[in-house]
């Protein structure tokens, strides 16, 4: 518990830390609004992060069924 407690502590310091980094270069820390994320996003990067998502294995069950039922729609080989 000690150990887990240091490193909720030691990841907010961290983050912060590089918050105040970004801050210090004019970059923002917040995420983009849905209307400046990009609209046409290139396909063959979207199916290669699904077919990462089939093999990551921090990535959740239900994650990787949704990314088999969009590769099994674009017609990709999920194996």
């Amino acid at each position: 518990m000690h150990r887990d407690l240091i490193a909720s502590v030691s990841s907010e310091a961290a983050k912060e830390h590089a918050r105040k980094i970004l801050d210090q270069h004019g970059a923002s820390t917040e995420p983009l609004p849905q209307s400046q994320k990009n609209p046409n996003p290139d396909p063959e990067r979207v199916i290669a992060g699904y077919k990462t998502t089939l093999h990551n294995p921090r990535t959740s069950d239900e994650a990787k069924e949704k990314a088999e039922r969009v590769l099994e729609q674009a017609g990709e080989d999920i194996q």
